[in-house]
């Protein structure tokens, strides 16, 4: 199984993603982040098989969230 990473400001709209994977059992582990320094964290600290990211989340925008990402060894 793969774990998924939802990385949005919003507490609302995380849970939509939540309730909108949760019937197709795809992931073993969702984590959730509420803003991009956090998701950020996340990403170097778990392995991450897939991101979900809105790209305008407080203190990290998402575009440069997955492009520090990218250029990380």
């Amino acid at each position: 199984m793969a774990t998924i990473l939802v990385i949005d400001g919003s507490a609302e709209e995380r849970e939509r993603i939540r309730a909108a994977l949760g019937p197709a059992q795809i992931f073993s582990t969702l984590l959730e982040a509420s803003d991009g320094l956090e998701g950020l964290r996340l990403l170097m600290s778990h392995p991450v098989d897939v991101v979900v990211c809105d790209l305008d989340v407080p203190k990290l925008d998402g575009e440069k969230l997955l492009r520090m990402k990218d250029s990380s060894p």
